[in-house]
């Protein structure tokens, strides 16, 4: 059996444990960011699969189609479009717990690439010199526009988008709904160009009066307390 002299010993290490603990858990951390990914081309890229299409799927999209450049969409005075939405509650939200603070919206465009020949010298492929025009939005469940996000000419590269509070309201329940990308015609010039992708990040943090289920150090220390009083008790019988 545990004399009380090492008895008394294991239990002042507990609380010296205990009370390091307390130092190294510091505050409970409060903000979180995620990022949703999502792939518009039929290969992989960057190690992110090919989205899927459909009614069901990641993104729809009428009349553009699909190849390893991306969704093609090409206006010749009826635009094509494409409609996704970020999903972000299988990325640790939980909009029980988490409110969003702020969240940004990235494209990803190609201009589609032209190579030009003229007796008998070629350039290299290049981005199309006619103007190309996109426009962006966000529209909410109900199809309402929550947020004009752009209308732009469009060159390869990728676009960023601040969304504004109407949007963050759309996106409070994990889910950003309808973002539209459409081809539009300059003047009588056609807008043909390709969407290859589209990520959110989002900065969040917890709700008032949520701070997390994080086990409390202090409680090693009250337990190792309620040891060395039964051994006090212990002890004291002993001398009886």
């Amino acid at each position: 059996m545990m004399k009380f002299s090492t008895f008394v010993k294991t239990a002042a290490i507990t609380l010296s444990l205990s009370s390091a603990s307390a130092v190294m858990a510091g505050p409970i951390a409060s903000d979180f960011s995620l990022t949703d990914t999502l792939n518009f081309r039929n290969v992989t890229q960057n190690g992110v699969a090919p989205a899927s299409r459909g009614v069901l799927g990641d993104f729809q999209t009428a009349g553009g189609s699909r190849s390893a450049n991306g969704i093609f969409l090409n206006s010749f005075g009826l635009d094509d479009f494409m409609t996704w939405d970020h999903d972000i509650r299988d990325n640790g939200y939980d909009s029980s717990l988490h409110k969003i603070d702020s969240a940004t919206l990235n494209i990803m465009f190609m201009d589609d690439q032209v190579r030009r020949c003229f007796w008998g010298y070629c350039t290299s492929y290049r981005d199309d010199l006619l103007g190309e025009q996109a426009i962006v939005d966000v529209l909410g469940a109900s199809g309402t526009l929550t947020q004009a996000l752009g209308f732009f000419e469009v060159d390869t590269g990728s676009y960023d988008f601040n969304l504004l509070p109407l949007a963050l309201a759309d996106l409070a329940d994990g889910v950003l709904d309808f973002i539209q990308v459409a081809s539009d015609d300059i003047l009588v010039f056609p807008s043909d160009f390709y969407v290859q992708g589209a990520s959110l990040s989002v900065n969040y943090s917890l709700r008032a009066g949520n701070s997390g289920s994080v086990p409390e150090p202090g409680s090693l220390a009250l337990m190792a307390l309620g040891l060395l009083g039964l051994g006090s008790l212990k002890q004291r019988k002993a001398r009886i």
